[in-house]
Formats: structure tokens, sequence, C-alpha cells
């Protein structure tokens, strides 16, 4: 017969010996002594893309030269746009001052390139926070073309230009202030832009 004492002893022993780490795992899991390998996943960064430009639905305007029309574009269908009678032009007052549109359109030189066109015109401007700079080209409506752009006191200057069958072209737009609502009439114009 066990006495009192060693039942005692082999109890604590056993206790004693048994630890958490021996403990038995539900079925189906691991033991909780099994250390986890898989390392917390890092996100997938995703690749942000631009909002999507939704084309200006307003007013037409058509650009032409002597043989014809060349290009035509919209105006914003929010603000009182105001078409000039040229029908290639327009002016929108604002409490800052006078949006404008405009453009031109002449027959292109024989052999010239697109730098030839930026330096004479900006040989028209005078120097200064409002003389405008080469900035990255663009396509309009699949046709690549330069962008002139300055901003400063004087507000906001940006011009697309290119040449499509030998004509050469130009749209301006000038702002009295440089603001994201400015921004969002040159994308949204020169989006519903198509040449003819």
């Amino acid at each position: 017969m066990w006495s009192r004492v060693a039942v005692a002893v082999l109890v604590s022993g056993l206790v004693a010996g048994c630890s958490s780490d021996d403990a038995v795992a539900p079925e189906g899991t691991d033991s909780p002594s099994a250390e986890t390998s898989a390392s917390p996943t890092e996100p997938t960064p995703v690749e942000s893309t631009p909002p999507e430009v939704v084309p200006a639905s307003g007013v037409k305007l058509t650009i032409s030269d002597l043989d014809g029309e060349v290009l035509e574009y919209r105006l914003p269908e929010s603000g009182d746009w105001e078409a000039g009678t040229d029908g290639r032009s327009a002016n929108m007052f604002t409490r800052a001052g006078l949006w404008r549109v405009d453009s031109i359109a002449s027959a292109s030189l024989d052999g010239a390139q697109l730098g030839f066109y930026v330096k004479s015109r900006r040989a028209g401007f005078p120097t200064g926070d409002m003389s405008p700079r080469r900035v990255a080209d663009r396509e309009v409506d699949g046709v690549e073309g330069y962008v002139l752009e300055s901003s400063g006191s004087d507000g906001l200057f940006y011009e697309y230009g290119a040449v499509h069958d030998d004509t050469y072209v130009n749209v301006q737009f000038t702002f009295p202030v440089k603001t994201p609502e400015a921004r969002d009439v040159i994308e949204s114009v020169l989006a519903s832009a198509t040449w003819l």
C-alpha cells in the first residue's frame, strides 16, 4: 500500500514534469509548442491609376485652315462659357478674372519639327514669370504634340501644339489663377478633341 507521502511525491513530480508546452492540441490543429514559420504577408502594392478624364460635352468649337476644318473640341458644360464669333475660341468671366480657350491653324512648313514651332511660339512671349517652358509632350486624339506651360503672378498659360495632315494647330488656355479647376478644364477640353 502506498503511503500518503509517496503519493504526494509522485503527483508533485508529475505536475512538475508537465508544462503548458506538453498540452495536447485539439484534433486537426498543430501542437501549441509548434512554432509558426509563416511570417505575416506584405500587402501587394496596388498601382494607382489616374482618374479617368471625362471629355467636355458643351458647345463645340472647330478649328479650320484654308483647306477646311482640322480639329474640333468642346467646352465644359458647367459655367457661362461664351463662344467667340470665330467659332474656335471662348471666354468665361469668373470672380478671379477671364478664363479663355483659343486656337489657331495654319499650313505647316515642310520638314518643320515640333521644336521649330516651340521656338517660334516662345519667341512671341515676354521674358519673366509668364514666359512658357516646354514640358512633357502629350497625345490628343492619337496625335503627339508639344506642351508649353507657364504659371506665376499673372496666372496659368497652357498650350498644346501639333502637326496633323500638313496643318499646324495649337490650342491655348489662359487663366488668371492656377487652380485644380483650371486643370480640369484643360484636360476635359483636350479629351473631347477630334481630328477631322
